[in-house]
């Protein structure tokens, strides 16, 4: 059960060019942020498909990841829940395993690594509003967030997406980022999408010293074949804790709790 964002969208990125214009100066700034690309020792970890789900604990201290399930009780598992909480226990499809690139390389489980948001908004992005205390700002997506390589089914539907970005002047950081279909649109010749929605939620994460994706919200709606389907999913990160190893001077206490 590989729970990173590609595969969740069973999707991947469509590349882009390395060099990016001028965006505005807020946006600019946020998009600019590095987060330290750091491990977590444990967290919580919240799926679900379809208004069923489970919330799990995770703890990688050690090495191999160890679960928990905190909700609902065994007892209480729905069929769906059962399979969801199965899927984690799963050696051969382990969802926060790291992967060693080919060049030796340790590589960050792709849900909790470094956000790649610049690859997404590319270099044409203008302020559409002010709420709530952010600055939303309009653009033409390149590509869906955090994926790798090229697919021509994504393709199709990237060209059919809306873009927003909302930015906390405050702290400088982006706070989310919206890709969603505005009309009806074919990405296949039998499948037709009427509605489509792809929200990821960002906190800053003190130890990380930069922001991090907390919370991904996916909907779909659409036919094909002629066959009506809905779908939905949410995936979840709270409660990170560090090790005091990874704290930094600035960091209080000799570890890190995240929101």
């Amino acid at each position: 059960m590989r729970l990173t964002i590609a595969a969740a969208l069973s999707a991947a990125f469509i590349a882009s060019g390395s060099g990016y214009a001028q965006l505005p100066a807020p946006l600019e700034a946020a998009l600019s942020v590095e987060a330290r690309d750091l491990r977590p020792s444990s967290f919580e970890f919240q799926l679900e498909t379809d208004g069923e789900g489970v919330t799990v604990r995770v703890d990688l201290a050690g090495g191999d990841a160890r679960y928990t399930l905190l909700a609902p009780s065994e007892s209480d598992l729905t069929d769906s829940e059962r399979e969801m909480w199965e899927g984690f226990m799963d050696p051969e499809d382990d969802a926060f395993r790291e992967e060693d690139d080919e060049d030796g390389e340790r590589r960050s489980v792709e849900f909790l690594g470094p956000l790649s948001l610049r690859e997404v908004v590319g270099s044409d992005a203008s302020l559409a509003r002010e709420a709530d205390g952010l600055l939303i700002y309009s653009f033409t997506p390149l590509g869906f967030p955090g994926s790798q390589g090229e697919d021509e089914s994504m393709a199709a539907m990237i060209e059919h997406l809306h873009g927003e970005i909302a930015v906390d002047p405050a702290r400088g950081e982006p706070a989310w980022l919206h890709l969603l279909s505005t009309d009806s649109f074919k990405p296949h010749m039998v499948v037709r999408i009427n509605e489509f929605s792809m929200r990821q939620i960002f906190t800053h994460e003190a130890a990380l010293g930069g922001p991090r994706l907390a919370r991904m919200e996916l909907a779909l709606d659409g036919s094909a074949a002629f066959q009506r389907f809905e779908q939905s999913m949410v995936m979840a990160v709270s409660n990170m804790v560090f090790d005091a190893g990874t704290a930094q001077p600035s960091d209080l206490g000799e570890g890190a709790d995240s929101p």
